[in-house]
Formats: structure tokens, sequence, C-alpha cells
């Protein structure tokens, strides 16, 4: 998006033409010439203060001249390489636009935004986390726990927008520091999640958003379950009451006895077989519209309630083939959820993860009563690489992990 150059900015110095006698310039991500001034010794890589008037650019001072040329991977063009499109620089100013509408959606809906601590004592004990330790403690994977105490001590409608850690997630859509929005509704269900995604996205800036999306924003929602996907790609479904031995036999008895072998699937959980199964199943959604999926088997529950089917009343949100939202229909039997973590606890000594302690505060919160909730909690990077059309979460972060590290 062009911007109106100030009268006086400064500038960096990208190099100079001898063939036009002309230096070239980058101001935030604008480029620009300059004919040669005999006057002023400019270098590559120089600061410059500029004048500018009726669209011509004068320098009128060299701020600083790098001691060698910048680098290629230095912070100098870190944000603004050109070969980069959209680049990381228009990717962190869409960024700012995108986060302030998300929070003037949530004013106009009259929620309170909320902040609770990056560390705790008791981290989520889900067996598929990887934890960050730190003094006394953990890096929040999410402020799940803390914002369902908060809906027990009479907060009605509350969201906050805050980083979360999880360790030896670095890829093409992960980070181990990310950053997350969350928000709960008493008194509501999963449904109105489903509505409340559609009409926040939809009344984000689209300015910043990339012209390919724009179509999609507009079009209904898909709305499906685990059922109608697991027979459409894969041809059976699953109850309630299945395990792994239940999907290694349909499995087989639907012709993808090969793909059993080529996994090498043998005296798996449930959860690891489906897993299996929805990675390959989960690239194929969202494409034509984003598409939201509910109905999950029991055991990814996690925090979700069980619908009179036995099911979960879990919904994920899916575009591109790549999940940015999962919401429940929130569990508020302490016993229940209590017994889920301490199975977690047991997969965890499975898998070989550290042990940790149950979240005894957030528990003993569920036994004073928790109201009937629903909460979502929607990834905000990956969200920016689908409305930006951008390949990688490297391009919406100001630093990835090995920028710092």
């Amino acid at each position: 998006m062009p911007l109106d150059f100030p009268p006086t900015f400064i500038a960096r110095c990208q190099g100079f033409d001898e063939s036009e006698e002309e230096f070239h310039f980058l101001w935030q991500e604008q480029q620009f010439s300059v004919k040669a001034d005999q006057n002023l010794k400019i270098t590559d890589g120089a600061l410059v203060l500029i004048q500018s008037s009726q669209g011509k650019f004068i320098p009128e001072k060299v701020l600083y001249a790098p001691p060698e040329s910048l680098k290629a991977d230095g912070d100098a063009l870190r944000w603004r390489k050109l070969n980069q499109s959209p680049s990381r620089f228009h990717c962190l100013k869409a960024r700012h636009f995108i986060l302030r509408s998300i929070r003037d959606w949530f004013d106009q809906q009259d929620f309170l935004e909320v902040q609770t601590p990056a560390r705790v004592k008791a981290p989520n004990p889900e067996a598929h986390f990887n934890l960050i330790q730190c003094n006394q403690g953990y890096m929040v994977t999410s402020p799940e726990f803390q914002m369902k105490r908060m809906l027990v001590g009479g907060f009605e409608k509350i969201y906050q927008i805050s980083a979360c850690y999880r360790g030896q997630e670095v890829g093409r859509w992960h980070n181990p520091e990310f950053t997350m929005l969350e928000w709960y509704r008493v008194g509501e269900n999963w449904q109105r999640l489903c509505g409340d995604i559609q009409e926040m996205i939809k009344y984000l800036p689209r300015e910043w958003i990339s012209p390919k999306k724009h179509k999609m924003l507009g079009d209904v929602w898909q709305l499906t379950t685990v059922n109608d996907l697991l027979k459409e790609f894969w041809q059976f479904e699953i109850r309630p009451t299945d395990q792994a031995a239940d999907l290694l036999e349909k499995l087989d008895n639907n012709g993808h006895g090969d793909w059993i072998n080529q996994q090498g699937i043998n005296e798996e959980t449930f959860q690891v077989v489906f897993g299996r199964i929805w990675n390959e199943l989960e690239k194929q959604l969202g494409w034509e519209r984003p598409c939201l999926v509910t109905d999950w088997p029991p055991q990814l529950a996690s925090l979700a309630q069980l619908n009179p089917d036995g099911f979960a009343e879990r919904v994920e949100c899916y575009v591109s083939g790549m999940e940015i939202a999962n919401g429940f229909g929130e569990l508020t039997a302490p016993d229940e959820q209590r017994q889920r973590f301490e199975t977690e606890l047991v997969h965890r000594s499975r898998v070989g993860k550290i042990d940790v302690a149950l979240d005894h505060k957030f528990l003993d919160a569920l036994v004073e009563g928790m109201p009937p909730s629903c909460g979502m909690a929607l990834g905000i990077e990956r969200l920016l690489i689908w409305l930006l059309d951008t390949s990688s979460i490297e391009s919406v972060m100001a630093f990835k992990e090995s920028e710092i590290f």
C-alpha cells in the first residue's frame, strides 16, 4: 500500500547506479531514486536525511555510514527484502491494523479484554504438548485455565490476545512462541462460536487482506462433521466407542491396508491412529471456503463436553488445508475434568514427556461452579498467513525463533 512521503524523513541508501548516476534509497518499504550529489559522500547502507517537496527528493545530510556493506541477513533489510511479496514489512503493518480491528469487533460485542499470567505452576497436561519450563513453573500453552477461572468469578464475555508457548514447534506454520486470540461466552454453545469467527473475520479491513481472499470471505462457510469427512475421504465412519483396533479394521476393510503398512502403525493408541488419518484429510479442507468441523471423537474431547450422541462438542476451523481455530462447548463437570487430566498424565508418561502437576486451582474453581459456556482459541499468525496469502509464519512475525536464539 503506497505511502505519502513526509516533508523530512530518514532513508537507507541501497546503492549507486553508475549508468543513471543516481542513488537508490529505501524508506519503510518504498523505493525511490535521487541524482548524485557531489557535496555528500553517500555510501551503500548509509542513513540519509531527505527533504521531500512536490515529488522531488533532496539529500540533506548523511546521518550514519556503516563501516561495511549491509548483510543480507541483517536487520537493515530483514523485514523489507525486495524479492518477498508481500514483504514482512507490509505483513507487520497489516498485522497491526487487523489486530486493531479484532479488538474493535470485540468491543462492539461488549466483551472485556483481559490479561492473564504468561507463567504458571501447573500447565495443560495433554500429552501432545512439549512444555517450556521457566523459573518455578512453565510458560502457558494457552490462557484457557485462567480465563475459565474468571468465568467462575462472574465474568461473562471475555477475550485475550496473548503470547503462548509450545516447545519444539518449529516449521512452516509453527514457532515456539506465537500469538493466540481466545474468547469465552457464558450461556452460549459452540454454534455461537461459529457465528463469532465468521462475523469477526468478515469485519476485518479488506484493504489489508489479499484480494485473492475477498471472495472466500464473502462466501457461506462450510459446516460439517468429522464423520461426514471420514466418509467422503476414507469411506468409513466412527462410533464414540471405537478404539484404535476398530479404526485399523475399518481402514483395512475399505482398501487402505497399504496405507497402514506405509505408516508403520502397530500397537498405537486411538489418538495416534486417528491423528495420522486426520493429518492426511485436513490438507484437503478449506480451499474453496473456510470449513468448520464438529462432532469429534470423545478421545479428543480435551476440555469439551460430550453431546447426547457421545461425540465431543468441539469445532475446528480450517482454511487452505490449515487449522486456524479450535473451540469447545465447555466441560464444566469437575470430576470428569480431573479424570481426563489424570488420563493425560498417564499418556505423558508413556510417550516420555516430563511429569507435571495438575492445576488444582482450576479444578477447585470448577467445583465452585463454572456456568455453561463456550470458548474458542484462534492462532493470530495462522490467520494472517491465510489472509495475507503468504507462505509461512516467518512473514507475519517480527522475529522467528532462529532470529533470536
